[in-house]
């Protein structure tokens, strides 16, 4: 481990590259921790908005059931 001081990031993008690299060294797992939280926030977002516009394409055609 090498106690190196980073040189100083650039930007945003270049904050988080530099955060990420800082954390890697104590956490080796925080890649696939990173990876999973996405898929899964990813998943959630996707699955609300498909139940949203199902449901709005129901509502909104006329006689979609045999109830109405």
């Amino acid at each position: 481990m090498s106690n190196t001081v980073p040189t100083p990031a650039k930007g945003r993008l270049g904050q988080m590259r530099q955060a990420y690299t800082i954390t890697k060294r104590s956490d080796r797992k925080i890649g696939l921790i990173l990876l999973l939280t996405f898929l899964v926030v990813g998943g959630a977002f996707g699955a609300l908005a498909t139940w949203c516009s199902a449901t709005v394409s129901l509502a909104s055609s006329p006689r979609s059931c045999s109830l109405c």
